[in-house]
């Protein structure tokens, strides 16, 4: 069986298009990390849409690489579409990769979801999952095997039963605790985990569970399949690490803007999350392509935190000469 990565892209079609014009987002995709020429390790990308087919058949009809979910385009807590988006892509690929005795028939070994606004690095993606030894190990876990790989949650928490962006009532969950899952911002299912998802009618019979992520995580435990977690920094899932923009993401806020974030870098890195736009799609594939690559936006940025570095040690130099010489004072 060849090591052969299949990619499904989820996307939201109603993205405040002010921001991004999200056919020229797809188109990008197309251009960049998803196009099959460029890397031998991808076997198809699909996008997943929701919403009107009146506003995706063009695009259908003259791409196919679009997959269709009959149902509004929703994202608000225990209304959200993204967990029937991720199911039917978990259904999708088992569906024409069987037969129908259920006999795998395809030559791949993983499948990939992402969000719509990752960029992928598809070949350090196929390294890490097939060559390096960068994952992190638990005891528990099969040394020969990766079923469920991404940034994941190695601990269990309790439901968030507050009126929070992710809070769920007790009666759509009513279990204690969510168990281990990988964040959805992308993360790598075996076609075992895929096999026994579906195989086993698991989706079928499982309760609705709106976070998309720790539905996977469900299907994970009764699959009897452990998450296995990047190793640190593999996956990036903010672009400026600061406050403000993790506060921005909490509150369903504006994306920081573009010019406060640095250039693309995607050297050694799988997946970048939060890209801004196309042409910041496009920089991160020179990255990919060419890991000398170095966009005037991130020599720029490096220029400034070089400067403030050098601003803090002066300031910690001169607090530590003005300490010193106070403390030479009172000795007096």
């Amino acid at each position: 069986m060849q090591h052969i990565i299949l990619v499904f892209w989820k996307i939201n079609i109603k993205k405040k298009l002010q921001q991004f014009n999200v056919l020229d987002f797809r188109q990008s995709i197309r251009e960049t990390w998803g196009n099959r020429t460029m890397s031998a390790h991808i076997a198809r990308v699909f996008f997943l849409v929701a919403g009107r087919w009146d506003d995706i058949q063009q695009e259908y009809d003259e791409y196919q690489d679009l997959l269709w979910i009959d149902e509004e385009e929703v994202y608000d807590g225990e209304r959200s579409v993204l967990t029937h988006k991720t199911l039917s892509f978990v259904s999708v690929v088992h569906h024409f990769t069987t037969m129908n005795n259920g006999v795998n028939t395809a030559s791949y070994l993983h499948c990939f979801k992402t969000d719509d606004d990752s960029y992928v690095n598809v070949d350090k993606l196929y390294s890490v999952l097939y060559k390096e030894k960068t994952i992190k190990r638990n005891p528990n876990y099969n040394e020969d095997e990766i079923n469920y790989w991404g940034k994941c949650q190695t601990k269990i928490f309790p439901p968030d039963r507050s009126n929070g962006k992710w809070s769920i009532s007790n009666k759509t969950y009513p279990e204690t605790w969510f168990p281990p899952y990988c964040q959805g911002a992308g993360f790598a299912l075996s076609a075992k985990f895929v096999n026994c998802a579906v195989g086993m009618n698991h989706i079928a019979n499982m309760r609705f569970m709106p976070f998309e992520d720790v539905a996977v995580g469900i299907l994970a435990e009764r699959c009897g399949i452990r998450p296995t977690t990047a190793f640190h920094k593999l996956i990036r899932m903010y672009r400026t690490r600061t406050k403000e923009e993790r506060k921005s993401v909490r509150l369903h806020l504006d994306k920081v803007s573009r010019h406060r974030i640095p250039g693309a870098d995607i050297n050694n890195r799988v997946l970048q999350h939060r890209i801004y736009d196309a042409d910041d799609m496009k920089e991160h594939h020179l990255s990919a392509l060419d890991p000398s690559f170095i966009p005037l936006k991130r020599r720029e940025w490096n220029r400034r935190k070089a400067e403030r570095e050098a601003r803090e040690v002066q300031e910690a130099l001169a607090n530590q000469k003005s300490s010193l010489e106070i403390q030479a004072k009172k000795e007096r």
